[in-house]
């Protein structure tokens, strides 16, 4: 089978996009799964073209998330933050998985209408797995979704699990197996501890901690320990041994049913049938915790009305029962039936209960024809934002009611329809994507993601301006510009990590500075980073650095703040306490024109950014981590809390050239660098003697410009980096860092107020040049017409000289013969 597959013509799968088992490893699928050549081409098809639908672009509660997959050695994106990386990390631990494609196109699914027509379309799954003996067709869903779906579709129950019957179908005659993933809730608990053993997988033990692992696998195989318990029989044992060791798969815990971060009950096994068993009763137990109520007494949900009647009826019976009263027929029925339901074990109370709570008008006052006009304006107008007031809907529904001879309801009646509607879907169609999220109520705590385990995992990044009450200037200093600030916060902890101010237009260099910043801090990368969705963080750089550095990117929906709650806090306490309260220095100009306006607003705008990035970094690293919370416990005590029990869950890093590099966003230079000009930018002229000797034979592969030195570039050219410089470098090196970045964020008003000005020089040099020319030319017409002038009279007044020369030749004798 495998030698015949060896000869089809199959699509190619792009390896360095997608990564994944390579063609031999697949090849070799097809012929264990004993593969037909159309279903290997197929399958083929699926793997190419895997992956290539964006994701997420319009989803209203999904975070889009760039995993990182070991296993691929490739990033799989995927539209679901909780169900499908939840499932991602279970194919990432299971060692019979060879690899794994997301996003998987397949077309011409047959499904049958309710009318028997046939119907096909197209989908696209969420993954193809290609297991060590077969290949698996998966779609993932939660549990929720699938019983509000339950005979839709296709989909339906299939013993303890769930199956779609078009899906199948259409796997099956592929050769595929089609499985669905059932994300049970309460997820938040195994997702999270899923995501502390995957972080484990690049932190390899140290050999101290490897002999402790050793020790406690052998004390785990005569009994479960608790972490708790591990930890006070075996000194040295702690919450990132016990990942390490679930990871590899050499001892089994409580991973669905149990936190992790509650090392007294999150219990340890040696086998994993006992593992499954204890982790599917704690499960059960903690479903039932937060189950709603059912079943209940109808005491427990009687009106006030019907229990007050129940006590006087309940008296009445006593009463009887003693002998006091007679009692009617139907009273000497109701104690029999009270004394039925105290055999029953029931309450007698709750036998005499009346219900009165439901006499009255149960059914709508309106006619099936208005209920249909009230159902038509509401759907049609004004749930698709066709109409702007209730006021307005009102007329409408006027109409409406008219044109079918029908009485209008009232404006109060149709207030009360518009009540019982879901307000999100007004707010989708009327105000988009941020006006759903406003009005999207909060979600059930037992529905959520809960929060990373260890201190250094997880980072939430945002950014803002500083608010614009803070003065007006502070926009004045930044040449109108606000300045903007990043700041990231750890997950598990809640404690700024690293901040990043500059001003100018929302860039990428922003999360750069941040990053460079959070290594500088503390010498290690996060897991994972939380962002939202703006320009800045969805550019090929970020995507590039998240894959080089194994990080898994996580962005949340538009407009959806509250998906990273913690950082968007974060820049509104920042405001509050630290914008709010500077209105910036206006020192400098306060001397008016004693300084001339070029140094003033340099100097206002320097001044400026040093007290702003100073009071940030007071505020954030030194009164946030302090400040406790409800619980009282602040960032710090959380810190050390979670150091002591797992240590960094971070990946280490080094501030060395490779990273700066990294965090360099490149630059597009399309112009020719040459030995002798070096790469020539709006900046200035950058070179250094390595660049110059390999322009001789090389042009620029890539360009980078440093994220905090304006006067730095790195290049790629010959398959080598090497640095290049401006005139600048040698001062600006022995500047601080906040200095630098000031002057690289200054650098583009400088060019931009000295084209001004020497746009400004040319016009008065050209309007005196014209005036001067014009004076010139006024000047040499008027000796023109002077010299004219004084012609004219000259002829005019000046004696005839031929006159007495005429007097003398009258006066000369005439001419003789002789003569």
């Amino acid at each position: 089978m495998v030698t015949t597959a060896l000869k089809l013509d199959l699509p190619f799968v792009e390896q360095e996009r997608l990564g994944g088992p390579d063609k031999t490893q697949r090849l070799e699928s097809y012929g264990r799964a004993e593969c037909s050549r159309f279903q290997i081409a197929q399958i083929e098809a699926m793997a190419a073209d895997s992956g290539l639908r964006l994701v997420g672009k319009g989803a209203l509660n999904n975070m889009r998330t760039r995993f990182v997959s070991i296993k691929n050695k490739a990033v799989r994106v995927i539209e679901s933050h909780t169900c499908e990386r939840t499932f991602a990390y279970l194919l990432e631990f299971d060692p019979g998985v060879v690899g794994y494609y997301v996003q998987v196109p397949c077309r011409g699914i047959e499904r049958t209408n309710e009318n028997g027509a046939r119907h096909v379309s197209h989908a696209t799954l969420d993954f193809l797995v290609f297991r060590l003996d077969c290949i698996e067709l998966v779609e993932c869903k939660t549990e929720a979704w699938l019983e509000a779906h339950e005979g839709k579709d296709g989909w339906h129950r299939e013993g303890d699990g769930w199956t779609c019957d078009p899906y199948k179908q259409w796997a099956e005659a592929r050769g595929l197996v089609f499985r669905v993933f059932v994300l049970t809730e309460p997820f938040a608990n195994q997702l999270r501890t899923l995501e502390a053993m995957y972080a484990t997988m690049d932190l390899p033990l140290t050999r101290e901690e490897l002999r402790v692992a050793e020790r406690a696998i052998a004390l785990l195989a005569k009994k479960p320990y608790s972490i708790e318990d591990m930890g006070e029989t075996l000194p040295g044992f702690n919450g990132r041994i016990a990942l390490s060791l679930l990871a590899q798969h050499k001892c089994y815990g409580l991973v669905q049913s149990t936190p992790f971060d509650l090392p007294q009950h999150f219990y340890l096994y040696s086998d994993q049938e006992q593992a499954r068993l204890a982790d599917a009763q704690a499960f059960s137990a903690l479903r039932t915790t937060i189950a709603q109520p059912a079943d209940l007494d109808p005491l427990t949900t009687a009106s006030a009305t019907d229990l007050k009647f129940a006590l006087k009826r309940y008296e009445i019976v006593q009463r009887i029962e003693a002998g006091l009263e007679k009692g009617s027929v139907r009273m000497r029925k109701l104690v029999a039936n009270v004394r039925e339901a105290v055999s029953q074990g029931k309450p007698a109370l709750s036998a005499c209960l009346t219900q009165y709570a439901k006499s009255g008008n149960r059914e709508s006052r309106l006619d099936p024809m208005q209920q249909e006009c009230m159902t038509w304006v509401i759907r049609a107008l004004w749930n698709r934002g066709k109409v702007r007031t209730r006021k307005n809907l009102w007329f409408e529904l006027e109409k409406e009611c008219q044109r079918h001879h029908v009485v209008t309801p009232s404006r109060e009646t149709l207030n009360y329809y518009l009540r019982q509607d879901d307000a999100t879907k007004r707010a989708l169609a009327a105000g988009g994507m941020r006006a759903y999220q406003a009005a999207r109520p909060i979600s059930d705590p037992t529905l959520r993601s809960g929060k990373a385990i260890g201190y250094g995992h997880t980072l939430h990044i945002d950014s803002s301006q500083f608010d614009g009450r803070c003065g007006k200037q502070v926009e004045e200093a930044f040449s109108g510009n606000k300045p903007w600030f990043y700041i990231g916060i750890d997950e598990a902890i809640e404690k700024p990590m690293a901040k990043a101010i500059y001003f100018g237009k929302a860039c990428t260099n922003g999360v750069a500075l941040l990053m460079r910043d959070f290594v500088r801090r503390h010498g290690f990368l996060p897991f994972v980073i939380v962002l939202d969705r703006g320009s800045e963080n969805d550019s090929k750089w970020l995507q590039a650095f998240c894959l080089e550095k194994g990080i898994t990117l996580i962005q949340s929906p538009t407009g959806g703040s509250r998906f990273n709650g913690q950082a968007e806090s974060a820049i509104k306490r920042i405001n509050e306490n630290v914008a709010h309260d500077l209105p910036g220095s206006t020192k400098p100009d306060q001397k008016g024109r004693k300084v001339d306006g070029k140094y003033k607003s340099e100097k206002t705008a320097r001044l400026t950014f040093h007290v702003l990035n100073q009071a940030l970094e007071d505020y954030a690293f030194k009164d946030m981590p302090e400040t406790p919370t409800d619980d009282d416990y602040s960032p710090d005590d959380r810190m050390d809390e979670a150091m002591s029990r797992y240590g960094v869950m971070g990946r280490p890093q080094v501030l060395d050239d490779d990273y700066l590099i990294k965090t360099s966003v490149d630059i597009k230079f399309t112009g020719k660098a040459t030995e002798k000009r070096g790469i020539k930018l709006a900046s200035g002229i950058f070179t250094s003697k390595p660049l110059s000797i390999l322009l001789r034979r090389f042009q620029p592969e890539e360009v980078r410009q440093d994220c905090e030195n304006g006067s730095l570039l790195f290049v790629k050219i010959g398959g080598t980096w090497v640095k290049a410089f401006l005139n600048a470098i040698l001062t600006l090196a022995s500047q601080s860092v906040e200095e630098r970045l000031f002057d690289h964020c200054w650098a583009p008003y400088a060019r931009r107020n000295g084209r001004k000005r020497a746009q400004d020089s040319d016009r008065k040099r050209y309007h005196r040049h014209q005036e001067a020319e014009a004076r010139a030319e006024a000047a040499a017409a008027q000796a023109v017409v002077d010299a004219k002038q004084g012609s004219e009279q000259q002829d005019t007044e000046a004696p005839d000289e031929d006159f007495d020369a005429l007097d003398a030749w009258n006066n000369c004798e005439p001419l003789t013969e002789e003569d």
